[in-house]
């Protein structure tokens, strides 16, 4: 290569672009480890993939954080439309009646008392009486008094305009039109043709519907109005879904409520509700006490008799014997023996009875039960087992469903799916009813056996007296237990004439509805608060979605577990934008005007002492440390994509290895779009091509950077038409080694790799590549595409330099920096 260099027998030394040669040394500690380690300063390790993938609470708020505006604007959003679609609704209305729920035989029945709140295993009497409320024969009542079938669909009615006389249980479902006129109101129904007129408040019947409607004649012209009668399951689901109840904590005192869109009609069906609760349960109430007063008439007129016939067979035993009373000696073993006898009589009455309903049970067929058992099963021992009576109420109740869902000409066959249903209930608590019957014999009998043992001991005993005197004891001892059993039906029997007397049901009402309360505020404010929530998780939700789409290098360790290289160094947001002359002042390939001030983008030469000269600094004392293992002579800068700072990156770079007292040369190899000598202020040509194809000298070709000293710069010269061709070749590998041999440090600005095969071409004859990437702009894909092409070359990529000119990495809270110049 001494072609290259005019004078070629004059000495490196001589040369008048050269300076005397300065030692290598640091004379700025390396950052993050000791000086003399040896090892290769970076800003930390390659991230690993688990720490790529594990997201922390903090950086879950940093993103939240990044994204406010978008969360921000979905909360309002979400709490807008939850407020527009709050006011475009109607207000509800809820109207309350206060009912007590009583046992009112409980007061003169100890034996079939209700155990309120103290029973065991058992149900809840106030709930098993409330549930009546939503069965359907109570909301079927309900819905026909108040012919709730028939409602609005369409048109100016609402359902408090119309008034209802009559929808019959057996109505089919119709459509009827109602034109308002200025003194009366036509109506027609769809399903048979039939219309009719009257005036307003006089009624209109279409079979077994019946209404009118008050005087609305200053809305005639307003259009029709569709009235519907809806099939009556409908009605009753929609009572059920609007009725309820509440129970007061610790009473018995219970609120019902009725929700709708009318307040009228709410205050109006929750008042008949109760009403219709009331009548149904004292109706019941009537027929359970008749029924058991008629079974306690019956058995105590049976008492009566077997009671004259014990008193006779004893009269007649003491006329034949000619005895009055029994001995002294007796009276122990007799009375012991008397207790025991009746308490067998019980047991067994109990058992005949229990035995009784079972044979019943096992015999009765599908509604013929109710029937047959009403007697047997209102009796005092069946009454006084809570279980038993539980699961034989429950079965009368599916068998009266079951009746009226068969009975009468529009009946339900006996395959209809809700009859089968039934069936089902009414077998599985037959079963169960069965199985709580014989595990009450089973216990009665293990009694019954007990007695009789010990029975048979006291009647030895007794049968150890003269025949005489124990045949008149166990006459007098069936005397007493038909007495005593005859004494306790009596009572029986007149507290059950008391409770028939009383006509009174389990129903009180306290308080019928006054009016209704709307509960539009209550939605607005749950509404409200949906709103917001799902305002919140939509734009949290947004924020990790744009995050997740968002593919650009915005912190270290994307860079780091991308190229799998250390960072080298930082760049934070220069003083000011490039200063280029415009191409309009000036010809392409003049000179830049002599004595001019370089570019302001090279802040190492204007603001030596800014934060960001001194990462530029800070950039260069890692590059030596890594250089103090194995030397870096020659240096590639070089990016992903344009735009990134990479000719200000090695422009700075430069500044600072020569103010470190090394000779630098910055090449500009960017032979497709140079910016070097728009940077200094110094001509483009004689540059990098001429030197290359032979031209110049290199002594013509380079050009000292006087405001600097040791800087030496060489532009690009005249853009080629193969830049690729002729960075490749042999010549300019001789002319790198010749550089290399005159200059401390060779700083090369190339092309972007994703411009071309320039970049990655210099990186394969150069000591080390550093690659600039400018944060929260270069497209992961496109880094890891320009180390593949380095990794193919063979190109010894040395780290990366993030370019943060907009704070991303701050944004993302990834690192800090904070470069401040001491000195």
């Amino acid at each position: 290569m001494s072609d290259l260099v005019p004078g070629s027998n004059e000495g490196p030394a001589h040369r008048p672009w050269q300076g005397s040669p300065v030692p290598f040394e640091f004379v700025e500690a390396p950052l993050g480890g000791s000086g003399g380690s040896g090892t290769p300063p970076t800003s930390g390790p390659p991230a690993s993939p688990q720490d790529a993938d594990t997201m922390e609470l903090a950086q879950v708020l940093a993103i939240l954080r990044r994204r406010a505006w978008l969360v921000l604007l979905c909360v309002v959003a979400g709490a807008g439309l939850a407020w527009a679609l709050a006011q475009r609704q109607s207000p509800v209305y809820t109207a309350t009646a206060v009912i007590r729920v009583d046992d009112p035989t409980s007061q003169v029945s100890e034996q079939i008392s209700w155990n309120w709140y103290g029973s065991r295993g058992g149900t809840d009497p106030v709930l098993s009486t409330l549930e009546v409320l939503k069965s359907r024969a109570l909301l079927g009542e309900l819905v026909d008094r108040e012919g709730l079938r028939l409602a609005p669909v369409d048109g100016p009615l609402t359902r408090a305009d119309l008034t209802v006389f009559q929808v019959g249980e057996f109505a089919l479902p119709d459509t009827f039109t109602v034109r308002l006129l200025p003194d009366a109101f036509e109506t027609a129904s769809t399903r048979t043709g039939q219309s009719a007129r009257a005036r307003y408040g006089d009624a209109v019947t279409f079979g077994e519907v019946r209404f009118t409607v008050p005087d609305r004649g200053g809305e005639a012209g307003n259009g029709p109005a569709i009235l519907a009668v809806q099939e009556r399951d409908q009605a009753i689901g929609w009572v059920r879904g609007s009725l309820d109840f509440q129970i007061r904590p610790e009473t018995n005192i219970v609120d019902i409520q009725f929700t709708t869109s009318d307040p009228a009609l709410a205050q109006r069906v929750v008042n008949q509700a109760v009403q219709v609760f009331a009548s149904l349960t004292l109706d019941q109430a009537r027929r359970n006490n008749q029924r058991r007063r008629l079974f306690l008439e019956e058995q105590l007129a049976q008492a009566d008799s077997t009671l004259r016939e014990s008193q006779d067979r004893l009269s007649e035993f003491r006329s034949a014997e000619q005895v009055s009373s029994t001995q002294n000696r007796a009276a122990a073993q007799q009375s012991g023996l008397l207790s025991i006898e009746m308490r067998r009589e019980e047991l067994a009455a109990d058992r005949s009875t229990y035995n009784a309903l079972l044979t019943g049970i096992r015999s009765a067929e599908a509604g013929d039960m109710a029937r047959r058992l009403e007697a047997i099963a209102a009796s005092p021992e069946v009454a006084a087992n809570p279980i038993v009576g539980s699961l034989y109420g429950q079965l009368m109740e599916y068998e009266t469903e079951r009746q009226q869902l068969t009975s009468g000409p529009w009946g339900l066959s006996e395959r209809n799916p809700d009859v089968a249903r039934l069936d089902q209930q009414i077998a599985t608590t037959r079963g169960r009813l069965e199985g709580a019957i014989r595990s009450h014999l089973d216990a009665v009998d293990a009694r019954l056996a007990a007695l009789d043992d010990l029975r048979g001991r006291q009647a030895s005993q007794v049968a150890s007296l003269p025949r005489a005197e124990a045949e008149e004891a166990r006459l007098i001892q069936q005397v007493q237990s038909v007495q005593r059993t005859t004494e306790q039906l009596r009572d029986e029997f007149y507290r059950a004439q008391i409770a028939e007397a009383v006509q009174e049901g389990p129903i009180e009402i306290l308080d019928p509805a006054a009016g209704a309360s709307a509960s539009q505020g209550a939605e607005l404010r749950v509404m409200l608060a949906l709103g917001l929530l799902l305002g919140g998780m939509t734009g949290s939700g947004g924020a990790f979605l744009l995050e997740m789409l968002n593919t650009t290098m915005r912190r270290r360790e994307d860079v780091e577990s991308v190229l799998q290289v250390g960072m080298v160094g930082t760049i934070p947001k220069l003083p000011k934008q490039r200063l280029a002359l415009k191409a309009s002042k000036r010809p392409k390939d003049s000179a830049a005007p002599e004595g001019q001030a370089p570019g302001s983008e090279l802040v190492t030469y204007h603001q030596g002492r800014s934060g960001q000269a001194e990462s530029f600094r800070t950039l260069r004392t890692n590059l030596l440390f890594q250089g103090s293992v194995e030397p870096i002579h020659t240096l590639v800068v070089s990016s992903a994509v344009p735009g990134e700072g990479k000719t200000t990156t090695a422009s700075n770079l430069a500044v600072a290895y020569a103010q470190q007292g090394l000779r630098v040369l910055l090449v500009d190899c960017d032979l497709r779009k140079p910016r070097m000598n728009e940077l200094f202020r110094v001509p483009r040509k004689p540059g990098v091509t001429e030197l290359v194809l032979g031209q110049v000298s290199l002594g013509h070709a380079v050009q000292a950077f006087e405001a600097v000293e040791n800087l030496y710069l060489l532009p690009a010269g005249q853009l080629p038409p193969n830049p690729t061709e002729l960075l490749g070749g042999n010549r300019m590998r001789e002319v790198l080694a010749t550089l290399r041999e005159e200059f401390d440090i060779v700083i090369l600005d190339t092309p972007p790799l994703s411009g071309g095969a320039d970049g990655a071409i210099l990186g394969a004859m150069v000591d080390g590549v550093i690659l600039v990437v400018r944060a929260g702009q270069t497209d992961r894909e496109q880094v890891r595409h320009a180390g593949r092409q380095l990794a193919t070359v063979g190109a010894n990529l040395l780290g990366a330099v993030m370019n943060d000119p907009d704070g991303e990495g701050k944004r993302y809270g990834s690192y800090a920096y904070q470069y401040e110049y001491y000195g």
